[in-house]
């Protein structure tokens, strides 16, 4: 595996302009480019592919399972 650097560029589709690329997703490790859509469930960023692909009652136990440690956050 190489060395990467934290911020990795690539080509975004339709433009010549290439894009920073600031977090991978969570589910597939595609990278998630400033300015696409992402979700944060459970501290933790995913594309929008990938919550697609998730069955609802799985996004609903990590929302679940976020809302609990925000509270528990909130007591501290």
């Amino acid at each position: 595996m190489r060395d990467a650097p934290e911020i990795e560029r690539r080509e975004r589709w339709g433009t010549a302009r290439p894009t920073e690329i600031w977090q991978s997703c969570a589910g597939c490790g595609e990278g998630i480019a400033e300015g696409e859509s992402y979700y944060t469930i459970s501290r933790r960023e995913y594309c929008y592919g990938c919550v697609s692909a998730m069955n609802g009652r799985e996004v609903l136990s990590l929302l679940h399972i976020r809302e609990q440690t925000a509270g528990q956050e909130e007591q501290r």
